[in-house]
């Protein structure tokens, strides 16, 4: 989705949501970075449409974000998640979506909702193995809603 229209008053574009997510490790998940990188994410909204003309327009309004669905991870008994760099071993998140920036023109349109997250569930049996540096997290579950858009109207003269 580009544009929401051109109407600065519609709030009713809306990008997809993330789907719910299930999963079982029961291998071994391992990385630089991440071990597991587990993660529902919702959409970011669009751009609202751009106002070109001489006359006092508003841009058209930022696109609604999307939802971060439910995600529910487990490390089995047999699992093995290993990090070494920076992120996590074992990462599970639900985040939502960025709202869409509001179309320039001589009045700013408006910017679209953040997307709210879903719930996290998480369930370790297994091992956790971390190395390296100190910013290196063992299990590391999130549930972050996502930022509403900005307006975007520089008032031309």
């Amino acid at each position: 989705m580009d544009a929401c229209g051109g109407n600065p008053n519609d709030l009713t574009c809306t990008a997809g949501n993330g789907n719910t997510v299930n999963v079982t490790v029961n291998g071994t998940v391992s990385g630089e970075n991440y071990g597991a990188f587990i993660a529902s994410i919702g959409g970011d909204g669009g751009t609202g449409g751009a106002s070109d003309d001489c006359c006092d327009r508003t841009g058209g309004a930022g696109g609604n974000a999307g939802m971060g669905g439910n995600v529910s991870a487990t490390l089995g008994s047999s699992g093995i998640a290993v990090a070494s760099n920076n992120g996590a071993a074992f990462y599970v998140a639900s985040l939502g979506g960025v709202g869409g920036t509001g179309g320039v023109s001589n009045s700013a349109g408006k910017g679209g909702n953040g997307g709210a997250a879903g719930t996290v569930n998480v369930e370790v049996d297994g091992n956790v193995n971390t190395s390296g540096t100190a910013n290196t997290y063992g299990v590391l579950a999130q549930s972050l809603g996502g930022v509403g858009g900005n307006p975007f109207g520089h008032g031309r003269m």
